[in-house]
Formats: structure tokens, C-alpha cells, sequence
């Protein structure tokens, strides 16, 4: 249950798709539903969407006047899925995944899939004069959807406290980090990109991603600006939403020509990170999983990661940790200039992510936390 298009780049819907093709791996039988709209990327999963609407298409997260209309349409075609096939669980992503899911379970059992607190990101969207207000609207909703959903899963442990904090059942919150499948690339075509992005010999640097505020963008353009000049960086962005005032801000600190916007399919985003020289995730997120950082170490990518992003990770073995500006531009300084230390850290990430993040060990995880709701379900008949 994805309340957004699909399928599409984001880290979000990668993280589904992903997730629904490791259950189905496993002998389930599974249906996505989703708005209408998305990306021509191969889902190994049906999806069933909602009729379209004007805003389905739209990409970039976050509030929008089309939105209640989506969710309405999205709760209709969820609650006639649900009537035709009448499924074990409704595994609900996010927030308002969620909270379309439990108008129009009619019975079934819905798990909450939390990808991070809504009191957090909210306020990211919002005019300055409105944060506050956006920031209290989100802690209301995230003590409400635990105790309406069957049962609740966190990404993390930090994501698991912040729930129980907030209200919600310590025995209906189960942590599950993500799985990530690690492709191979080819290597031949990842140089030939980077030699043209990199014509005078420039060291890669990569964000792979969308641009939205709460990713933390600003600290990488300082990090940047911050560096050794005789390092001759060439800080590229491989955007799954627009840049929008990225160039701009990007001007003022003196980068213009240091730094590149594509927007980038995830086979070139995939090429890009095989290739770079180093790959930064500045999210400062606790709550959440920056799904990016498992592509990074995935396709072994030396990485700098925001400490409060990096779960899991020991800095100077599987990345370098930082928490500002500064301690970005002195990670990526140290990765830039010790090829044998970056090499290392992008060995050991990848070695991380195969054996942390194994899709189907997440799916299995997952079946057992299914199983407790599911077999109430047929004991009990839908309440």
C-alpha cells in the first residue's frame, strides 16, 4: 500500500518495490496499490492503481492540494481490492499510506510500516511561521497510528523508541532494517561517465537523491565550498526531483563550475555511485533509513553519512561519520586524498549491506511479524 505514484526512483518507492518483490520471493502472493502515475521501471509485483487524477504523476514528497483527492481515490480502490481478494494484511507504507489503508481496510488487518516521524519531516515542507504548528500536527498523527494499526514496524532502533515515546505500544513496535539488492554494473560504462564529467581529471564527488529540505543538501554545498582547491572536486547531483534552488545556492558559495544537476535514471545514478570517488548522505534523520545510503554501500561507494543516518555503521570502517559542514569537508578530505582508505571503507560498506540488508532475510523478518494480526484475523473474523 503506497499512497504516491509508482513505481519510481525515490528512495521511498525503491524501498517498496523492493520489499513487495522480496515477499513475493518468498511464495506470497502480492498486489501493490498505489496512485496512478510513476516511472518505467520493472516491477516484479501487479499493481493495481487509482484512476487518474490531476497531481497523480507528481514525484516531489510532501503536502499538495491534490493530495486529499488522491487519497480519496486511493481509498476507494483500495477498500474494492481489498473486497475482490480480501488479503491476509494490508502492509501500509508511511504515514499516509497508513492512513488510507485503515479508512478502507473494512476489517483487515493493516501493519504500519513507519518510515520515520511525521513530526520531523512535516515541518521540512512548511513556511518558517508554520513549522511549529506543522511540527505538533505530526505528533498527533504519530501517536495515532500505532494504536490504530495492527501492529507497527520501525526502521530503526531509534525509530521504534521515538514511537513507544510518542504513545505507542512497546509490544506492537518490531524493528526491521530495509533490504537492499546489490547489483553488479558494469564497470566499463561507469568509467567512460565519469571521464565525461570528470574531462580534467576531477575527483567525483556524489549525492543521489531527491532535493528536498530535510535532506540536508546545504551541508554538502559548504562541506564543498570548504575544500582544498588544489583537490579539484567535481560535486555532482543525481536528482530524482528537480534542483530547483540548488544552482542558485550553488552560485553564491563560488561552485557554479564545480558542480553538476542530472537527473538521472537509476541506471546512471547506479553508474555514478560505482564510479565516484566518494558519495555523501547528509540527512540528518534518526527516525528514518536514507534508502540512498544502502545503494551507496551496495555498489561499494566510499561514504561520508550524517552520525544520525549512519545505523548500523562504524565510522572510519564501513564510512566516515560527520555532523556538520566541517566534518564533511574533512571526511571527504581525507577519502580524497588516501585512495587506499576509500577503497577500504567502500570494500567494508558493501560487506555491510550484503550481510545486514539481505532483502530476503528482511522478508522472512517480516513473515513472522505478518503471522501475529493474520492468524487473530482468522480466529477471531474481522472486527
Amino acid at each position: 500500500m503506497a499512497a504516491c505514484a509508482f513505481p519510481t526512483r525515490q528512495g521511498s518507492q525503491v524501498f517498496i518495490r523492493q520489499t513487495a518483490e522480496a515477499l513475493s520471493a518468498q511464495g506470497h502472493e502480492v498486489l501493490i496499490t498505489a496512485y496512478a502515475g510513476g516511472e518505467e521501471i520493472p516491477c516484479g509485483v501487479p499493481i493495481a492503481r487509482a484512476p487518474r487524477l490531476p497531481g497523480a504523476g507528481r514525484l516531489r514528497a510532501g503536502p499538495s492540494g491534490a493530495k486529499p483527492w488522491l487519497d480519496a481515490a486511493l481509498a476507494l480502490k483500495v477498500a474494492r481490492t481489498r473486497a475482490r481478494f480480501f488479503p491476509d494484511v494490508i502492509h501500509a507504507h508511511n504515514v499516509e499510506g497508513t492512513a488510507v489503508a485503515l479508512a478502507a481496510a473494512g476489517g483487515i488487518p493493516v501493519v504500519y510500516h513507519s518510515h520515520g516521524l511525521l513530526e520531523a519531516e512535516l515541518p521540512s515542507y512548511l513556511p518558517r511561521w508554520l513549522r511549529a504548528l506543522g511540527a505538533r500536527a505530526g505528533r498527533v498523527v504519530d501517536r495515532a497510528l500505532p494504536a490504530r494499526a495492527s501492529v507497527t514496524i520501525a526502521l530503526t532502533e531509534t525509530g521504534r523508541a521515538a514511537l513507544i515515546a510518542a504513545g505507542a505500544d512497546p509490544e506492537r513496535v518490531h524493528v526491521v532494517p530495509p533490504g537492499v539488492a546489490v547489483e553488479e554494473v558494469d564497470r566499463n560504462r561507469a568509467r567512460a561517465l565519469r571521464d565525461r564529467l570528470c574531462a580534467g581529471g576531477e575527483a567525483l564527488v556524489v549525492y543521489a537523491g531527491n532535493a528536498d529540505a530535510y535532506q540536508g543538501l546545504d551541508t554538502v554545498l559548504d562541506a564543498t565550498a570548504r575544500l582544498d582547491p588544489a583537490l579539484r572536486v567535481r560535486l555532482v547531483f543525481a536528482l530524482t526531483t528537480g534542483p530547483r534552488h540548488l544552482p542558485a545556492q550553488a552560485a553564491r558559495r563560488g561552485l557554479g563550475d564545480r558542480v553538476a544537476f542530472l537527473d538521472a535514471g537509476w541506471e546512471e545514478t547506479a553508474l555514478l555511485l560505482a564510479a565516484c570517488d566518494a558519495a555523501v548522505v547528509p540527512r540528518p534523520d534518526a527516525h528514518g533509513f536514507p534508502m540512498k545510503l544502502l545503494n551507496v554501500l551496495a555498489l561499494g561507494a566510499p561514504a561520508v553519512v550524517h552520525a544520525a543516518s549512519a545505523h548500523g555503521l562504524c565510522d572510519g570502517q564501513t564510512a566516515l561519520l560527520a555532523e556538520d559542514a566541517a566534518g564533511f569537508a574533512r571526511a571527504l578530505d581525507r577519502l580524497l586524498r588516501d585512495r587506499a582508505l576509500a577503497r577500504r571503507i567502500g570494500t567494508a560498506g558493501r560487506d555491510h549491506a550484503r550481510k545486514a540488508h539481505d532483502p530476503s532475510r528482511m522478508a522472512s523478518r517480516l513473515e513472522r511479524i505478518f503471522a501475529g494480526p493474520v492468524s487473530a484475523e482468522r480466529i477471531l473474523g474481522p472486527q
